[in-house]
């Protein structure tokens, strides 16, 4: 149970009962591995005129592909670069609005035509070699006259399979390399594998997914799909609509009519905001945010991409700029998927305060996970309105708590009256989490070698151990049981054996809070952070060190007071 900010619960089943209403949620928490850098370098494409606007970018093993916009901005030309950013030549072939371009393995070049619903085939000199679509909405036909200015929408596997964001149709079509009709999948909706306005972008990550990007306002979603089509998960939007922090890198970063998508060869999507240079980071494998990069100037991002050392190429306005993969770290490469909880099914026995809930937790390579649940009475994930279930009725072998098994449905039953002694039934939210042997919170952890001035390496994290980390952590160990921590209200508190527990806690904090307070009603205290880190096995990171992760060729721009070093060697 890895991650340095597990996802927060997807909310998806509602059923009415006379006396409750459950809103069923599964929960896993996010697996991470090595942490990668890009830093700015000052250096661009020497694009041949530099008052054109740009949009769109492709990538293959010996050229770079970029699409140029005519004074109505319709993307209606190709330029060509090398990989040393070296104009080459302009591509003669009419485009009426190139809302994509992708390349395969072998150099060939796809190009989508939104404008006129079309797929265009090259080879890697820009000699056309196929097309396939048009207008309609029958399979093998688009409509993505409506979709506004796209720019990811086409992407290639490594066995020239085509993929298609069919905008206006609200669903992605597969194709072979020559233009066969494969299969289609995703539908018009808000509900998991479906979009509610449409796919506006997708990629293609070596991991084996499809990922998507869903845009109206308010509903930023990346969805990931299995290269088959069936839907694994989704991001969570931000629930305010745009702007909450805790949502920020996983739906904030594309705002307007640009979906700007790029995937690595070793499992990493970016993500560019268009109304503004950041750009984001994720483990394909899990939409797992992992960093972040801007630019020194603002310019919309109009296209992303990686180059095959790992660079990020943006087209930015008239420009395609670098950001460079200064640091390559041991690029996460899991072994074996996550845990998925999917809550199936939650029913009141008749006549008593007994709730079954049916779950299902998918986990391949893994045979059993560790299982908890939580319930919030009227459905919000705040501390005082959090109930932990710890009255069953009938069996718990096997159906909650550790030797849960993998991919078969299971029910575990609830007596909720004794674990709510004075309170009214209520609207209620449930959360499933599911841990395999992976630790509760990952650290991406950067290692900076040893130089002159530093006779050691530095083990440090890439960025800060947040209260959002620190939220998920705590509510596992008191779902668990942890006899380390209590709850009152809306604190969290040390035992007497979590006072203990903290007196060894590697390099205490400085600073100030309440007494044995481990969370204070707002944030997590000196104590709190004293709890976490001795049980990650980390201790807070020193002024000199942060000085050290920020400067030079590392450039670890998120380091903070609440970053940490590593005590494993």
């Amino acid at each position: 149970m890895n991650g340095s900010r597990p996802p927060r619960p997807i909310f998806g089943y509602f059923l009415w009962l006379p006396l409750w209403l459950f809103l069923c949620t599964g929960f896993a928490f996010a697996q991470l591995g090595g942490q990668d850098n890009w830093g700015w370098t000052g250096k661009s494409l020497a694009v041949p005129d530099a008052n054109v606007f740009r949009k769109c970018i492709a990538i293959s093993d010996t050229a770079i592909y970029v699409g140029t916009l005519n004074a109505s901005s319709k993307c209606t030309a190709i330029e060509q670069y090398t990989l040393a950013g070296a104009y080459t030549k302009t591509w003669t072939t009419a485009f009426t609005d190139v809302g994509g371009l992708a390349v395969d393995n072998v150099g060939g070049v796809y190009v989508f035509d939104q404008g006129a619903s079309f797929v265009k085939t090259f080879s890697s000199q820009g000699v056309a070699s196929g097309s396939w679509g048009g207008v309609g909405t029958t399979d093998g036909k688009f409509n993505s006259a409506a979709s506004g200015t796209m720019v990811h929408a086409i992407a290639v596997d490594e066995l020239k399979n085509v993929y298609i964001s069919d905008w206006g149709n609200s669903k992605v079509q597969v194709f072979t390399g020559a233009g066969v009709f494969k299969f289609k999948f995703g539908a018009q909706g808000d509900l998991p594998g479906q979009f509610q306005s449409g796919p506006a972008a997708v990629a293609y990550s070596p991991d084996g997914f499809v990922l998507t990007y869903d845009t109206p306002w308010g509903w930023y979603h990346i969805s990931q799909f299995s290269a088959q089509g069936a839907f694994v998960r989704r991001t969570q939007q931000d629930p305010g609509g745009g702007g909450n922090e805790s949502y920020w890198r996983v739906t904030w970063y594309g705002a307007g009519s640009d979906k700007v998508f790029g995937t690595s060869r070793d499992g990493i999507l970016i993500a560019g905001k268009a109304l503004g240079n950041p750009s984001y980071a994720y483990q394909c494998n899990n939409l797992q945010s992992i960093t972040d990069f801007a630019y020194p100037t603002d310019a919309a991002i109009n296209g992303l991409a990686f180059d095959p050392s790992g660079n990020v190429w943006a087209v930015r306005g008239t420009a395609v700029d670098c950001m460079e993969r200064r640091m390559r770290f041991d690029v996460y490469k899991p072994s074996k998927p996550l845990p998925q909880p999917l809550v199936l099914k939650v029913s009141q026995q008749l006549g008593s305060a007994v709730v079954d809930i049916d779950y299902q937790v998918n986990a391949p390579g893994t045979a059993t996970v560790e299982t908890a649940i939580a319930a919030f009475v009227g459905g919000a994930r705040t501390w005082d309105k959090l109930v932990i279930p710890k009255t069953f009725s009938g069996a718990t072998t096997g159906v909650i708590g550790t030797g849960v098994p993998t991919g078969t449905k299971v029910r575990v039953s609830w007596d909720a009256a004794p674990d709510m002694p004075g309170q009214n039934f209520a609207s209620m939210a449930f959360e499933v989490l599911a841990k395999d042997d992976r630790n509760l919170v990952g650290v991406h952890y950067a290692v900076i070698p040893a130089d002159a001035t530093n006779p050691a390496p530095l083990k440090i994290s890439n960025k800060p151990i947040a209260d959002n980390d620190l939220w998920d952590m705590f509510l596992w160990l008191l779902l668990r049981g942890d006899s380390r921590l209590s709850i009152s209200t809306t604190k969290i508190m040390l035992t007497t054996a979590g006072q203990t527990y903290i007196s060894g806690a590697p390099s205490l904090l400085s600073g100030t809070s309440v007494t044995n307070t481990v969370y204070n009603g707002s944030v997590f205290t000196t104590q709190g952070r004293q709890f976490a880190y001795k049980y990650l096995n980390c201790r807070p990171v020193t002024a000199a060190e942060k000085t050290r992760a920020s400067a030079g060729n590392f450039g670890l721009g998120s380091i903070s007071d609440n970053s940490v070093i590593s005590l494993d060697p």
